[in-house]
């Protein structure tokens, strides 16, 4: 049996342990950490409360770690001491704007290499030009992407590296 399951179109990890899903089993201690042992870790830099919860249960499910940060600022200093292997960034978000996080990102030679998802309300093409231009891997409006789409894209861009 291979590492990973694909179902409905989502690639799963699987346990190393007992080649369930993270979803699918009742986690030993000794499964958990056997699949955690390998988890990228996706930053969720997001004002809102909720859809940063759903979107982490929903990384999780996948294996996934995800940190959660519910501004500007709070990405910024969690940045200062950790690299997430992935970012999804809001734009509109209180004390540090998305754009300004994003640039600061990639003028960061430490930070500029991990790829960036804008995952925003602006659908400007001026918005997604600029966000381009500071080095955002991809660009998502939320009106017009499921989480089901943004989880398969995010298996993608880290499978790639």
């Amino acid at each position: 049996m291979s590492e990973y399951q694909e179902t409905i179109g989502i690639i799963t990890r699987l346990c190393l342990t007992c080649k369930s899903t993270p979803y699918d089993h009742k986690l030993s201690r000794r499964c958990y950490y056997n699949l955690m042992l390998d988890s990228k870790i996706i930053l969720i830099v997001e004002d809102d409360r909720f859809l940063s919860s759903l979107i982490k249960a929903r990384l999780a499910k996948e294996g996934y770690e995800a940190a959660q940060a519910f501004d500007g600022e709070e990405g910024r200093q969690y940045l200062k001491t950790k690299k997430p292997d992935l970012i999804l960034l809001d734009l509109i978000m209180p004390k540090v704007p998305g754009f300004e996080l994003l640039e600061q990102i990639s003028l960061d030679p430490n930070l500029n290499k991990i790829p960036v998802v804008v995952l925003t309300n602006l659908a400007q093409e001026s918005d997604v030009k600029k966000a381009r231009q500071l080095g955002a891997t991809e660009y998502f409006v939320k009106a017009r992407v499921s989480i089901d789409d943004l989880v398969k894209r995010v298996y993608n861009l880290l499978n790639k590296q």
